[in-house]
């Protein structure tokens, strides 16, 4: 979910920070300008990691600041294809879910790549699952504001253009259809970076079979490792008894 990435940009430092001390204000600096920011193909940033390398500075002769190019690392959210992540219904619509991770609110699960089969109720606003078994059927609700899990299939870029006022995206296809607008193409979407999901039974049984093998195997260690000392226990207490009727020998004879 999480990735370290390392860039180089130039800082501009203010002439009244000049004298203080130059790594903290190259942070505060990096900082406000990149957290919570989305770079092109990078990520999210979230924050500064560290600082590599600070090159020499020059000193600007129109305004006296310090240009400074420096080098440094920072973490950036990009969830990698096929990732199960889990998150907050936001909203939802005849097209799709928007999803929220409280941090990042970009992801959209279009209805197509809902659970099978899948129905939008639209007096109560809700994803209806009807899953059948054995002859029966129980609708399975998606309401605002549940926790679901999702698996990432796509990722949709959207980068400015200098030369136009529209937003050239990295694909043809909209998957925009949660906004409020009812954009038809993608160039109108104003989100920089948009995260394409599904909503998987098949990865959500391998989510939880995994889960319950986990819990499975720390309760497995811990019986081991208190069956160990229960064993130690009663050796100790077997090798007691043997002393004391060896003793209880010795002084009877």
């Amino acid at each position: 979910m999480f990735v370290l990435v390392s860039l180089r940009d130039t800082v501009v430092i203010k002439p009244n920070y000049i004298g203080s001390n130059m790594k903290e204000i190259i942070e505060q600096e990096l900082n406000s300008r990149l957290c919570s920011k989305v770079i092109y193909k990078v990520g999210l940033c979230i924050s500064l990691w560290d600082i590599l390398k600070v090159e020499e500075s020059f000193i600007s002769d129109v305004d006296g600041s310090y240009y400074t190019t420096v080098s440094f690392r920072i973490v950036c959210f990009r969830p990698f294809i096929d990732e199960i992540l889990i998150g907050i219904v936001k909203s939802l619509s005849k097209t799709g879910l928007r999803v929220s991770l409280n941090f990042f609110d970009d992801i959209f699960i279009p209805a197509e790549k809902l659970r099978s089969p899948s129905r939008y109720d639209y007096e109560q606003n809700a994803w209806i699952w009807e899953y059948a078994y054995e002859g029966e059927t129980a609708e399975l609700r998606i309401d605002k504001h549940d926790t679901i899990r999702f698996r990432v299939v796509e990722e949709i870029w959207c980068d400015p253009n200098p030369d136009n006022d529209k937003t050239i995206c990295s694909t043809s296809n909209d998957p925009s259809g949660y906004s409020d607008g009812n954009s038809d193409s993608l160039t109108e979407s104003k989100a920089p970076y948009t995260i394409i999901c599904m909503h998987s039974w098949k990865y959500l049984l391998l989510c939880v079979v995994f889960h319950i093998s986990l819990k499975l195997k720390i309760c497995l260690v811990f019986w081991w490792q208190k069956l160990k000392h229960l064993t130690r226990l009663s050796n100790i207490l077997l090798f007691s008894r043997k002393i004391r009727e060896s003793e209880r020998n010795c002084y009877g004879n």
